[in-house]
């Protein structure tokens, strides 16, 4: 994402480093060479001090004006709750440091549409977090879809289901001040949608509540439809992911991320993918569903 210099390491700062950045991006990052972990900032000062003693910044503040003042920071990494992200976004680019923000970067398209005019008037490098369309199980599901497709002489249909356990979840996600658990959540599912099938939809049909629980079905130009569910009346002991592709007479099945089954007329393939982190730690530890499962039964009690 951004350019370096010669062999320089890339200065980060992170501004809101809750639990989420706290269990993915820092530790991330700090496994990385190419990477300086310059500034931690949260205006949760108890939260701050918590980070700062675990991943050792240069410098931590509550104020993100000392970290933009900061000429060694190459990169900000944002991890607030989406009402503040905009007004950051904004400082950061005014100050000429890239940006990576968590999804969604705004709660509305006039907001939009103002960040895409301070990106470009800072001529900053700007990423936001949809992290789906990395995961090697949905790159490998997307390849062999495209596979069949080219060979298709109907439409294909896709489902995705993404259903966890809302009652696990911190009360924010489901605001409807900040666009419930739709721009919270759904976000990443309709990211994932358009880049799984290659091009834009033609049209959105979605029904459901804004806070929680909807069900979204996209159509595309050549008449293929993705519908997806979104909802956190399940169970956390039960895989919350699931992609059904039916292409051409083919079936193609990713599970939670780790198991992708591809079945043709002539043969059915399962491959399973090793989890990221397990327990906190790096790891290439390979899971069935069912072992999943239970490990997931484990932790909800």
């Amino acid at each position: 994402m951004v350019r370096q210099q010669g062999r320089k390491k890339i200065g980060v700062a992170f501004v809101g480093v809750g639990a989420f950045i706290a269990g993915n991006h820092l530790p991330n990052l700090a496994e990385h060479s190419r990477f300086r972990l310059r500034w931690l900032c949260d205006r949760n000062e108890k939260t701050l001090m918590d980070r700062v003693r675990h991943f050792r910044p240069d410098r931590h503040s509550t104020r993100i004006d000392d970290v933009l003042e900061d000429p060694q920071v190459d990169l900000v990494i944002i991890g607030t709750r989406q009402d503040a992200r905009p007004p950051l976004i904004r400082k950061c680019a005014q100050a000429g440091k890239h940006v990576f923000v968590e999804k969604p970067m705004s709660s509305s398209t006039a907001e939009s549409r103002r960040i895409v005019r301070w990106v470009r008037d800072g001529r900053i490098l700007f990423q936001v977090g949809y992290n789906r369309r990395y995961a090697p199980a949905l790159v490998e599901a997307r390849r062999r879809f495209h596979e069949f497709r080219a060979k298709a002489k109907y439409p294909p249909i896709v489902t995705y289901r993404a259903v966890d356990e809302s009652f696990l979840w911190p009360d924010y996600p489901f605001d409807l001040a900040t666009g419930g658990k739709v721009f919270h959540e759904a976000c990443h599912f309709l990211d994932m949608a358009c880049w799984f099938m290659g091009r834009p939809p033609v049209s959105i049909v979605a029904t459901g509540e804004v806070r929680d629980n909807q069900v979204s079905t996209l159509q595309f130009d050549d008449g293929a439809i993705f519908s997806f569910v979104n909802g956190g009346d399940g169970c956390a002991s039960y895989p919350k992911e699931r992609l059904e592709a039916w292409c051409a007479w083919n079936t193609i099945v990713m599970e939670n991320f780790i198991e992708l089954t591809v079945a043709t007329q002539e043969d059915s393939r399962v491959t399973r993918y090793p989890l990221f982190r397990y327990r906190g730690q790096r790891t290439r530890k390979v899971l069935t569903p069912e072992t999943f499962n239970r490990l997931g039964a484990r932790w909800r009690q």
